[in-house]
C-alpha cells in the first residue's frame, strides 16, 4: 500500500520539476513504478535519498497494517506499533497504520495528526504499582472518565487465561476487552515463576 506522498510533496515543493504519483493508499505490487519525476536531474537528484525514505518506511508501515487488518475482517485493531519505535515517528507511523486500516491509534501525537482521539490500555507498570491486578483494574475503573473503555490488561502476573477470568470477576458489565500481550515462559505458567520480570517477558 503507497504512503509517504505527503510527505514527498513537501520535499519537492517550490522545485521545477513535474511528479506524477499513483494516490495514496492505492495497492501496487513488485516493480511497479508509483512515483514519476520530470525535470532537471540537478533539481532533485539531492533528495533521492529522503524520498526513497518516505516512501519506503511509510509503505511498509501501511502495508502490514493492511495485512493485519485483512486478517482480522470486522474485528476493531488498534494500533501500538510506537511502543517499539522512536518517538520522533511517531506521528508517521500512527498516520500510515491508519490509512493502512486501523481502526485506532494508541499514540496521542499521531492521534492528533490525523485527528483521531488516542485510544488505548494501561501499562503493566501501573499493576505493578499496586502489586495486584484486580486492585489496579478497580483503581482504574474508579477514576478514569466513563467515556473511556475498560480494557484491562491480562497477562502481568498470570498466564492470559487466568487474569481475564480475574478481570471478568472484578469488573463485570464494565468490562470492555483485555488486552493480551505475547509471553515467554520458558515453559513453566508465569504463576509459578512469581512476578513479571522473573521468568516473564513480554516480547
Amino acid at each position: 500500500m503507497l504512503a509517504g506522498l505527503e510527505e514527498v510533496a513537501h520535499l519537492l515543493a517550490g522545485k521545477d520539476v513535474n511528479v506524477y504519483a499513483m494516490p495514496e493508499g492505492t495497492i501496487f505490487y513488485p516493480y511497479e513504478p508509483v512515483l514519476r519525476i520530470e525535470g532537471r536531474y540537478l533539481e532533485f537528484a539531492r533528495y533521492e535519498t529522503p524520498l526513497l525514505g518516505f516512501l519506503c518506511h511509510e509503505s511498509g508501515i501501511a502495508t502490514k497494517a493492511a495485512r493485519i487488518k485483512l486478517l482480522a475482517g470486522d474485528v476493531p485493531v488498534i494500533s501500538f506499533g510506537t511502543r517499539r519505535q522512536h518517538p520522533a515517528l511517531a506521528a508517521i507511523i500512527e498516520r500510515c497504520a491508519y490509512l493502512g486500516g486501523m481502526d485506532g491509534v494508541s499514540n496521542v501525537a499521531g492521534a492528533d495528526r490525523i485527528g483521531l482521539e488516542a485510544t488505548g490500555t494501561m501499562p503493566h507498570s501501573l499493576i505493578i504499582c499496586f502489586g495486584d491486578q484486580k486492585e489496579a483494574w478497580a483503581a482504574f475503573d474508579e477514576v478514569i472518565a466513563k467515556k473511556v473503555p475498560r480494557i484491562c490488561l491480562c497477562d502481568t502476573y498470570y498466564d492470559e487465561k487466568t487474569e481475564s477470568i480475574l478481570a471478568a470477576e472484578a469488573l463485570g458489565e464494565s468490562l470492555h476487552a483485555v488486552r493480551l500481550d505475547i509471553i515467554e515462559r520458558d515453559g513453566e505458567p508465569c504463576a509459578k515463576r512469581g512476578k513479571r520480570g522473573n521468568g516473564c517477558r513480554s516480547s
